[in-house]
């Protein structure tokens, strides 16, 4: 069987990392992190010289390697519940749902310039109105709304006084995602690991682990120029006397 020899031929083509967790939680099965980006793979051992003198001079007859250790960074560009989780320091999420209703006539105070938060999200047919409804005040002149957030917000030189009475009818969308807050304990997750690696030549890696860590590695990127991403680094640990990895060809 052929194998790739350095991280440079392992490394020419795309790559997928897979984790079943087993620390802090447990999961039923492996997550996918989606598109890897420039994944820096770091098989790497340190070793130590034996010195010897000879003629009165010290020179090296025997090197050991005293510890080794297998790593990738990498980003990931797609910000799912699970990689936010990750990257965020998140404990296990938890179901975030909302049914689907109207509202009418919510009482709600106004700030110039300050969103003010409804309750609800996925807003639509928004319309607001002075209290007794004698009046309809106009979006993008007298408000502003942020539909998907639930957030309103009185315009400076509108109709609406800063801090008026308004009342707002609107209906909201039924929501069934997830949700997370932040995890108190150590935010290293644990898990097994298997990285697929899809080589441009049609060859195709598999290198499973049978554990490792996966933590933060850098800052957070939201921007509207390039792909937004988030860094991670991945390391390989010892579990009982199971190799760091093993690496299998799946096809030729």
């Amino acid at each position: 069987m052929s194998v790739p020899t350095t991280p440079a031929d392992l490394l020419k083509g795309t790559v997928n990392l897979l984790l079943k967790e087993t620390s802090p939680t447990t999961s039923n099965g492996f997550h996918s992190f989606g598109n890897i980006v420039d994944p820096e793979i770091d098989p790497a051992s340190d070793f130590v010289e034996h010195m010897t003198a000879r003629d009165g001079v010290l020179v090296p007859d025997k090197r050991s390697r005293v510890a080794r250790r297998f790593a990738m960074a990498f980003g990931v560009d797609e910000f799912g519940i699970q990689n936010m989780r990750y990257a965020l320091f998140g404990d296990t999420d938890t179901a975030f749902t909302q049914a689907s209703a109207s509202v009418t006539d919510q009482a709600v105070t106004l700030y110039h310039d300050l969103y003010v938060e409804l309750g609800k999200y996925m807003l639509s047919n928004v319309v607001v109105t002075n209290v007794g409804d004698t009046v309809t005040y106009v979006e993008g002149t007298d408000y502003e709304v942020d539909t998907a957030a639930g957030l309103l917000m009185a315009i400076n030189g509108g109709a609406i006084s800063d801090a008026g009475s308004v009342e707002v009818d609107y209906d909201h969308a039924a929501i069934a995602q997830r949700q997370f807050a932040e995890k108190s304990t150590n935010p290293i997750i644990e898990g097994l690991g298997r990285l697929i690696i899809f080589g441009d030549d049609g060859k195709k890696f598999r290198l499973s682990f049978p554990k490792l860590s996966i933590a933060v590695d850098g800052t957070l990127g939201v921007n509207a120029e390039d792909f937004s991403n988030m860094r991670f680094r991945m390391e390989a640990l010892k579990s009982g006397n199971s190799a760091l990895y093993t690496l299998e060809q799946l096809a030729a």
